[in-house]
Order: C-alpha cells, then structure tokens, then sequence
C-alpha cells in the first residue's frame, strides 16, 4: 500500500510540474485539452488553465471582501443573487465554507501545493482524517496560472 502511494505521488508531482490536471479542478480554472495525447484511461489528457468564466467571479469575490469590506454572508447573498457558478463538488447554493476555501486558496496567487494534507486511518472509528504535513510533498510558483495581483492578494 505505501509503495503504491508514493507511486501515485510522484506521478501527481510530475503532472503538477506540467500544469496537468490530476484531481478536481480549483474553481476559476479548467482542464483545456491537448491534443494527442490522453490518459492511462484512454481519456484526452488536460492542461490547467484560467477559466475566464470563474476565474471572474473568484477576482469579484475578492474584490468584494479586500476592496469593499463586505462580510462573508453579504458575499454569499451576492453569489446566490446571481446566479454565480457553484465549484465543483458543491451542492445547490454558496455556502460559508466555500467563499472561505475561495478567500484561502493560494492557487489564486499562483502558488500551487500538492500534498499538503494526508489521509490518517482513524480504526476505532472506521474512517479516515486529513492531517496537514509540515510541508507540502510539492510547491512551485505558476505565474500563467495566476489570477489575482499580489496587492489584491
């Protein structure tokens, strides 16, 4: 099982040094196709890029918390007055948690982490609990993936 783990590791470390995708995609960025090339799966292999779309709506969430002061549920009413698009894995409506992940997410800044937190099995209880590590397993700084300045930021 370890050895399987640090297998998938390194192969999300070399995808992330080649701005592919691997995971679920942040929200204000998309997986843009490349040609010829595909997956282990047989799937069209992805390059992460800024999606114009979202990437919108994260520059407006920001604006609204650094700029105008708003709170987080003044945000969250905004969002959900008009409709913004929700991320992926979010159920019907803005929530808290996620203006919040939004507002936390250094991926905007173009510093991208992979491996910061770690799965921890909790036996007595039958689950397992993400535990942060010291340091990320990778970190590197992506400047076409940037989205917001560093004086927003």
């Amino acid at each position: 099982m370890q050895a399987t783990a640090s297998h998938v590791q390194a192969a999300h470390k070399g995808l992330l040094l080649e701005t592919r995708v691997f995971g679920t995609v942040t929200y204000g960025y998309a997986g843009e196709e490349i040609p010829s090339q595909t997956t282990r799966q047989g799937k069209p292999a992805r390059k992460l890029v800024i999606d114009p779309r979202t990437a919108e709506w994260v520059r407006k969430i920001f604006h609204w918390f650094v700029t105008d002061r708003l709170s987080l549920s003044e945000i969250i009413r905004r969002l959900n007055a008009e409709n913004a698009p929700l991320p992926p894995r979010a159920a019907r409506r803005w929530t808290r948690n996620i203006v919040r992940r939004i507002l936390l997410n250094t991926r905007y800044r173009g510093w991208w982490e992979y491996g910061r937190t770690k799965a921890t099995w909790i036996n007595k209880k039958s689950y397992s609990r993400k535990v942060e590590r010291e340091e990320p397993l990778a970190s590197m700084q992506i400047e076409e993936l940037r989205i917001l300045d560093d004086a927003t930021w």
